[in-house]
C-alpha cells in the first residue's frame, strides 16, 4: 500500500492582509498544493492501492474529494479542531500511527515537508529518499516537477463525490494527549515592509 501524506495549505488567492494589525488572515478554505498533486500522480503511476492521509479539520473534505478525483483509492481525514496549530512533530506522530495501522510500505510526501518526513522516519524506522531512489519500504519526497500533474476528468470528479471519506478524530488514534500538543508555537507575526 502507498500512503500519500496530504498537507492542506492556505489558498494564496484568498488571503486578507491587515496592515493595522500586521497580520495575514485566511478568508477561505485550505487547498491542495501542486507538489501534493504531483505526489498523488506518482502514487497512481506506481499502481497498487493508494491511500491519502490528511491531518486537518472537518473543512478539509474538499481536499479529500480532490485527492479521490486525482486517483487515490481511499482518503482518511484525521480531524482535530486545533489541527491548524499542529507543528511538524504532532503531524508526524499522527502520520506514523496511521502508517503502522494501515501497514503502508511506501509513503509519498511533498519535498517541502522535510521536517514531517524526517520525523515520520524517526518514528517508523522507514528510510527517507527521493522518488528516483526506488527505495522500499521508505518515505519518498516528491517535488512539484517530479511528474506531470494529473487533471481529473468530469467522470473522475463524479466518482470521487460518491466515494467515502474515512473520518477519524485525532483523539481516537490512541496517542497520549501530550503527543497532540505542539512544541513550537507562533506567538506573534508581523508584516515587514521591503
Amino acid at each position: 500500500m502507498i500512503l500519500v501524506y496530504v498537507e492542506p495549505i492556505p489558498d494564496l488567492n484568498d488571503l486578507a492582509i491587515s496592515k493595522s494589525q500586521g497580520r495575514v488572515f485566511e478568508r477561505g478554505k485550505r487547498v491542495m498544493g501542486p507538489a501534493t498533486e504531483a505526489a498523488i500522480a506518482s502514487a497512481v503511476r506506481l499502481g497498487g492501492e493508494q491511500l491519502g492521509l490528511i491531518v486537518g479539520t472537518d473543512d478539509d473534505t474538499g481536499i479529500a474529494r480532490r485527492g479521490l478525483a486525482l486517483g487515490l483509492n481511499r482518503v482518511i481525514l484525521v480531524a482535530h479542531a486545533e489541527a491548524r496549530e499542529f507543528d511538524g512533530l504532532v503531524r508526524a506522530r499522527i502520520a506514523a500511527r496511521m502508517i503502522r495501522e494501515t501497514g503502508a510500505r511506501l509513503v509519498l510526501i511533498e519535498s517541502g515537508l522535510a521536517e514531517v518526513a524526517f520525523r515520520i522516519s524517526e518514528a517508523t524506522g522507514l528510510r527517507v529518499g527521493s522518488l528516483s531512489s526506488g527505495l522500499e519500504p521508505a518515505i519518498l519526497r516528491v517535488g512539484e516537477s517530479s511528474t506531470r500533474p494529473r487533471i481529473p476528468s468530469a467522470i473522475d470528479i463524479v466518482h470521487a463525490a460518491k466515494k467515502e471519506i474515512v473520518r477519524r478524530s485525532a483523539d481516537s488514534l490512541g496517542l497520549p494527549a501530550d503527543d497532540l500538543i505542539p512544541r513550537r508555537v507562533v506567538r506573534a507575526t508581523r508584516l515587514v515592509q521591503p
